[in-house]
């Protein structure tokens, strides 16, 4: 290793034309750094110095001419927040990130596709940032290449998305088992954004908290009959009207709390069983069920709220 180069200074931009060598880079305490060039960011050693909180790194690809992945795997965990930023229309994947709540990934300057790569051992979560195509723009929490749980508050990451959140559509897909709440809850905000979960065979928890401006929005909440769901509508939902909607034949198994008259149920399954749906006691307070054609089991306990919700 050539030496340290330690950043004093509360923004600093490197110029695109700066060479770094084989610079190990130090963030001094509330240091922000942004590396604009795939040579600068890539298997590049960044850390903190001692004591240092409030640090962030920005990682661009200005120079980019075609997909671009970049080893991450130097920057230290004790980084406050690293940004995704400019990678000139070039899809941009960050590798080597270690998982920890105590870092934020922020997707919010993010250009094309962005993906990082967060690993807790052997056992890694993709997040892809994908606004390439207008209209069709998507946050995917892919667990593909998970062997086990990830967890808002133990390995997963701060994800922030920034305006995104509340425009893009969620996809969740992979066999193993996800949290997300608090800082990670999943954020709607635009008619007819929707989370599809049917991509998924492990079991997913999750708060939705819905902040709609005009109050008349429909937020889709896609299910299959493969994964497992305990699903939260938070208390700040301040507008807007979630539909969830099963979307295939089978058994469900599915808690909800904190939804209310105006969300509702779709079933476009041909044979839908939601006996244990919150274990066979109710509907988790929707009043409304559109079964079209289909066929739908319930318990005798889950009508019965069903009716005195529509009393």
């Amino acid at each position: 290793n050539a030496g340290t180069a330690t950043i004093d200074g509360d923004d600093v931009t490197l110029n695109s034309n700066t060479q770094l060598g084989d610079f190990k880079l130090e963030l001094n305490d509330s240091d922000r750094l942004e590396l604009s060039t795939v040579d600068q960011a890539e298997a590049r050693n960044v850390d903190i110095a001692a004591g240092a909180t409030g640090t962030t790194l920005g990682i661009g690809a200005t120079d980019a001419s075609t997909a671009t992945t970049i080893d991450a795997s130097g920057y230290a965990t004790g980084i406050g927040t690293i940004e995704l930023l400019d990678s000139n229309a070039q899809n941009l994947t960050l590798t080597g990130l270690t998982g920890t709540s105590a870092q934020t990934i922020d997707f919010s300057g993010s250009t094309a596709a962005a993906t990082a790569q967060i690993n807790d051992g052997t056992n890694r979560i993709d997040v892809v940032v994908d606004g390439t195509t207008s209209g069709s723009e998507t946050i995917t929490y892919d667990l593909s290449s998970a062997n086990a749980a990830w967890a808002t508050g133990t390995n997963l990451s701060t994800l922030e998305f920034g305006s995104k959140a509340a425009s893009y559509d969620y996809i969740i897909t992979g066999a193993q088992d996800l949290t997300l709440n608090g800082g990670n809850a999943i954020s709607f905000g635009s008619d007819g954004q929707r989370l599809d979960a049917t991509g998924l065979s492990g079991t997913l928890t999750a708060t939705l908290e819905a902040s709609g401006s005009a109050g008349t929005e429909t937020f889709d909440v896609n299910l299959g009959a493969d994964g497992t769901y305990d699903l939260t509508a938070s208390s700040t939902e301040t507008s807007g009207n979630y539909n969830l909607n099963l979307t295939e034949g089978g058994n469900y198994a599915v808690t909800l709390a904190g939804f209310d008259a105006n969300d509702s149920l779709t079933i476009t399954g041909a044979t839908v069983d939601v006996t244990n749906l919150n274990s066979g006691t109710d509907l988790g307070g929707l009043e409304t069920i559109e079964l079209g054609t289909n066929d739908l089991s319930a318990t005798a306990a889950q009508i019965d709220a069903l009716t005195a919700l529509n009393a």
